[in-house]
């Protein structure tokens, strides 16, 4: 089978390495199988925190325990990014997985001597939160560091993989545990895939790509920090479609789909009286259909071209959500479900790939950051949004909406990839390139630009 139409630019033209292999089969194993492991201890601590603050503070002390470490995650997660590039991404993934590591330590001990007090569990969320938003786009960096561009897709792909076989397998490792032995064991048991992580990342750390000094390393020696390093990572993101039209794209998909997960669920088995067997056969089908595309792409990477993909996963969600919508046997609603999760996993297989193709490694934690904060960092608002719709007006009105707003998405992205262009993109800041009069008027009208914008000025 031929390959397929590159319509984003090479890696040569975006990320400055040297010729190298990369990490080897067996260390790529490593490091993904230790990554896995890690996340899957995610999973179980956060079950074990989440009964422990249910069960001794009830469900009101879960809320400000979630929202201590959710609230420096979300304000910090750009500086994250931020530090990557000045550190260096795997310098940064391995400190936060061994502070983690020691945190979890730490609170075990105070844990068995004077008990899970509130505060305690206040301060342990606030040092998750501020732990990930560094590791999340330090570890989104991670991909374009080992491996050369064209086996990103590959690579994204088995970790979308992994992410969904960790919670499958970590959260009843983590009921039981809980169960057996209290919170303690649990806690270590995610401090030690913690340190099992940064000894694998430390074993792969002298077979990395070499990236060599950046084109636009001279623009950031004007800044004086961290926010003037931000600043110029809004500002070059800001002027390329081709990175900004992807990122809200993403943060419209993840907007559309996650209060659909998170909410829209678990309001549609109560009120059509499937009761929590049927919410888990729909949260199934929903994993089920987001890990036969990880796996899919994974395994043939070239069906992640962006056009392609961007157009499938929005006539695939929207369809998902309007049937959904309507569904009134268990059945339709699994299937629909299952095609939601095929389109989610799909735009989470190709998004990430493009955006790290298509980034320069002076850049890569900063454009992570952005990802992250879109996705993960506004979760809350999309969860608090399709709440009140559905309390205000109907579920039906709520998915209807959602599936609006994957349809704009879908269209986000597919401009993005008309906006794409190899040297454009490529040229440092400061430059400047000719570019057709077609992409100029696409450039000229980017209302998603402002987002970044606004940031880039906040900034200041």
């Amino acid at each position: 089978m031929s390959r397929p139409r590159r319509l984003w630019h090479s890696s040569t033209a975006s990320r400055s390495v040297e010729p190298t292999a990369g990490l080897s089969r067996n260390r790529q194993i490593l490091w993904l199988t230790a990554e896995g492991l890690s996340i899957a201890g995610d999973h179980v601590f956060y079950l074990a925190l989440g009964w422990i603050a249910v069960s001794r503070y009830g469900p009101s002390g879960l809320g400000w325990i979630l929202a201590a470490g959710a609230l420096p995650r979300g304000i910090l997660m750009l500086i994250g990014g931020a530090f990557a590039d000045r550190v260096g991404p795997l310098r940064l993934t391995i400190l936060s997985d061994i502070s983690r590591a020691a945190t979890l330590a730490t609170l075990c001990a105070l844990i068995w001597a004077n008990g899970p007090s509130f505060p305690l569990l206040i301060v342990l969320a606030v040092i998750f939160g501020l732990a990930d938003a560094i590791y999340y786009p330090a570890s989104g960096s991670l991909p374009s560091l080992f491996v050369p561009s064209d086996q990103v897709v590959r690579i994204q792909n088995v970790r979308n993989l992994l992410n969904r076989l960790a919670l499958v397998t970590g959260a009843p490792l983590g009921g039981v545990l809980v169960a057996w032995a209290g919170p303690t064991l649990p806690f270590l048991l995610d401090a030690a895939t913690f340190l099992l992580c940064a000894i694998a990342l430390l074993a792969c750390r002298s077979h990395a790509l070499r990236v060599a000094p950046s084109v636009d390393k001279h623009v950031e020696s004007r800044g004086s920090g961290v926010l003037a390093d931000l600043r110029s990572g809004l500002s070059y993101v800001r002027r390329r479609p081709a990175l900004v039209m992807p990122l809200v794209a993403a943060g419209l998909f993840e907007f559309a789909t996650g209060g659909v997960i998170n909410v829209g669920l678990p309001s549609i088995a109560s009120a059509r009286t499937w009761g929590s067997s049927g919410l888990g056969m729909l949260e199934a089908g929903l994993g089920a259909g987001a890990c036969t595309v990880a796996l899919t792409l994974s395994l043939v990477p070239g069906l992640a071209e962006p056009k392609r993909i961007y157009i499938a996963a929005g006539v695939t969600i929207a369809s998902a959500l309007l049937t959904l919508a309507g569904a009134t046997g268990l059945a339709l609603a699994i299937a629909a479900t299952a095609v939601l999760g095929c389109g989610a996993g799909a735009i989470a297989g190709a998004v990430l790939p493009q955006l790290q193709n298509n980034t320069p490694a002076s850049h890569i934690g900063r454009v992570m950051s952005m990802f992250y904060f879109l996705t993960a960092g506004l979760a809350p608002i999309s969860l608090a949004a399709m709440a009140a719709l559905i309390d205000t007006t109907t579920i039906v009105t709520g998915l209807t909406a959602a599936a609006v707003t994957a349809a704009c998405a879908a269209a986000t992205g597919y401009l993005g990839t008309r906006a794409a262009n190899p040297t454009t993109d490529a040229v440092p800041e400061g430059a400047t390139a000719v570019q057709p009069a077609h992409e100029q008027r696409l450039a000229a009208s980017d209302t998603p630009k402002c987002v970044f914008l606004i940031c880039e000025l906040v900034s200041r």
